[in-house]
């Protein structure tokens, strides 16, 4: 079994290897190519092997990070790349193939020396704290049948957000004491949002949001009117939707429902929505009352078409399971089997 689980972590070393080796490919062949369909066609084959690769990992969790971080993100940015536009199309980015690397495969900004020593100490403190609270929370999944069902679903929303925000305020961390540079925030606080936009546009996974303002707004949408922006927002929500069901047949595989489409769809109707009632009647709330509706509707829609997809096909027992695996290893005193 032990011997199994090896052979399990090589491939997912493997792959990300290779995955990144395809950059080599990129920065010193395609990008010599003229813009446009010609660069598209070259980089076909290096697109199909990210959208096959996640199959291939055993753990839901791999799944996730590898399909997250390479079949969306990595080839989102390569699609913008085509028409020299996105982040790794930057001067900055493209000057050394180190920087376009760390920029296409993870998603950085440059930041000041000053401010990543001053951000160092209290960084590492979160991510600690995250790490046990982490451990805390798999070790009370053994008592999950037990709990009612409201706290089991609030825990794994807990569970989603601080191992996604564990896994990628680590990897900054490591970026910035290797190279002196830092990765863009993924999370900014989430359970205090006051909005969907707030939630969506400013706290929640700013790796995607911020490529979606780059790709939507920056190039087509940032001098139109209203309505049309509007639209665009509504959009960016749609394609987020069809790309967590891509997502979801990855770590569940399982054939796709289309209800984490619904659930994107309905809040992108809700976002532009508001918007649209914001920017035209210029509209303000407390956020004594805004955060808590915020999030009451937040974990109820999640609750109706986010999670069952997952349950259904027995994933959250399946990645419970996993970080229980992992924390017994790590702390084996805890008479962990």
């Amino acid at each position: 079994m032990e011997n199994l689980r090896g052979e399990k972590v090589g491939l997912l070393l493997l792959c990300i290897l290779c995955a990144n080796v395809g950059m080599v490919y990129v920065y010193y062949g395609v990008m010599k190519l003229p813009k446009g369909v010609w660069r598209l066609f070259a980089l076909l084959p290096l697109i199909a092997f990210y959208i096959y690769m996640p199959l291939k990992l055993a753990t839901v969790f791999e799944r996730g990070f590898v399909s997250f971080l390479f079949t969306w993100l990595t080839t989102f940015k390569l699609l913008l790349l085509c028409w020299d536009a996105g982040p790794a199309a930057d001067p900055w980015a493209f000057s050394t193939f180190p920087r376009f690397l760390a920029v296409i495969s993870l998603s950085l900004q440059l930041k000041t020396k000053s401010a990543s020593q001053a951000r160092a100490a209290g960084g590492t403190k979160a991510l600690f704290l995250k790490f046990l609270f982490l451990a805390l929370l798999s070790s009370i999944y053994t008592f999950c049948i037990q709990l009612p069902w409201w706290l089991i679903y609030m825990m794994y929303s807990f569970h989603i957000y601080v191992s996604c925000s564990l896994v990628f305020d680590g990897l900054a961390t490591i970026v910035s004491a290797a190279t002196g540079i830092e990765l863009e925030p993924a999370y900014n606080k989430p359970f205090l949002s006051s909005s969907l936009t707030d939630f969506w546009g400013k706290r929640w996974n700013l790796l995607i949001s911020n490529l979606m303002r780059t790709a939507v707004y920056e190039l087509r949408f940032s001098q139109v009117p209203l309505l049309p922006r509007t639209l665009a927002l509504f959009s960016c929500f749609v394609v987020s939707g069809l790309m967590h069901e891509l997502l979801f047949v990855y770590i569940s595989l399982s054939w796709p429902t289309g209800e984490v489409t619904a659930f994107f769809t309905l809040h992108g109707i809700l976002a532009a929505l508001e918007v649209f009632i914001r920017r035209r009647f210029r509209l303000k709330v407390t956020k004594l009352v805004s955060i808590p509706i915020t999030l009451c509707f937040l974990f109820f829609s999640l609750i109706w078409l986010f999670y069952p997809p997952l349950f259904r096909a027995g994933t959250e027992e399946q990645s419970m399971a996993e970080f229980q695996h992992f924390f017994c290893k790590l702390l084996p005193e805890n008479g962990c089997s």
